[in-house]
């Protein structure tokens, strides 16, 4: 919850909704010591973190490349 809160804050989400998966992926990451990338449909959240979280991948940059 707390990750949650700080990702939310420090990228200016609207809602806790996003940042709470976000949590997620850096919490495995965090856990298993090997990358977690958070996969999203979502091109306006994409967009909002300007590449602040490496980890997140748009839905659309894997249909283009083909798979």
């Amino acid at each position: 919850m707390e990750r949650a809160w700080r990702i939310s804050c420090s990228h200016d989400l609207p809602t806790l909704y996003d940042a709470a998966f976000l949590a997620v992926a850096e919490t495995v990451a965090e856990a298993t010591g090997e990358g977690c990338d958070f996969w999203t449909a979502d091109e306006r959240l994409v967009n909002s973190l300007r590449g602040g979280c490496p980890y997140v991948r748009a839905l659309q940059s894997y249909a283009e490349q083909g798979n």
